[in-house]
């Protein structure tokens, strides 16, 4: 998680020139740059090892 986290970064803000449309551009840019880093090949290995770990502990 910490690994995915750290490669997912929200937009810069100007906050005098803040509007819907900057907002929406922004967060769409957020949410592919999400996407493309939960769907990367890292990603989805590490994924993998934290759900058998879990599996192996009993959560």
């Amino acid at each position: 998680m910490r690994w995915q986290a750290s490669k997912v970064r929200a937009g810069a803000y100007d906050r005098q020139h803040l509007d819907a449309g900057a907002l929406r551009e922004s967060l769409e840019a957020f949410a592919a740059n999400w996407l493309s880093v939960i769907a990367s090949d890292t990603s989805v290995a590490l994924n993998r090892v934290a759900i058998g770990q879990a599996g192996a502990l009993g959560r």
